[in-house]
């Protein structure tokens, strides 16, 4: 049987093609998977103990690995021509976590807060300063800020040279 004979034979070229071209990908996308796992093992271990310091070149160096991580995500992504996303229960402890940090930062009614907390209440009101105490302090920053404006026009008013007396043409 020759080659133009058997009609399968091309079908098992293109799939041979297609894994060759799979093999390819999956060639390319292992090494940024170990990157990828490096990068994220330094931020597991190596941010702890610099961000004691609360140095902002360390904190730069923690954006910096995450710009990269996301960088080789993106470039697995578009070798595997696919969004590769397997749930397990890291996944899902990591987004309880973030869902839990978002919902700590939203403010809640103050009788919500009264129910949960009373003692949080009684805090607030002996610690913060009433919404009389802060109305006169703006007002007395204000004076202020217009005294000190008023002062300061008369300071460069005062030290500017006064004008030269006008002079008079004999001829």
């Amino acid at each position: 049987m020759g080659f133009g004979s058997d009609p399968f034979h091309a079908c098992s070229l293109i799939s041979s093609d297609a894994g060759q071209s799979r093999l390819m990908r999956d060639r390319l996308a292992r090494p940024l998977n170990y990157a990828m796992e490096g990068v994220i093992a330094f931020l597991a271990v190596g941010s702890v103990w610099p961000f004691a310091s609360v140095l902002p070149f360390f904190q730069w160096l923690l954006f910096v690995a995450v710009a990269v991580l996301l960088v080789l995500w993106a470039l697995r992504t578009v070798i595997e021509g696919r969004l590769l996303f397997k749930p397990c229960p890291v996944v899902i402890c990591l987004t309880g976590l973030c869902v839990l940090t978002m919902l700590q930062v939203v403010p809640l009614p103050k009788a919500w807060v009264k129910a949960l907390s009373p003692e949080t209440i009684e805090l607030r009101e002996k610690m913060l300063p009433s919404a009389d105490e802060i109305g006169l302090q703006r007002a007395e920053e204000t004076t202020a800020t217009l005294s000190l404006g008023l002062d300061s026009e008369t300071a460069i008013a005062a030290r500017s040279p006064a004008p030269p007396p006008p002079t008079s043409r004999t001829s």
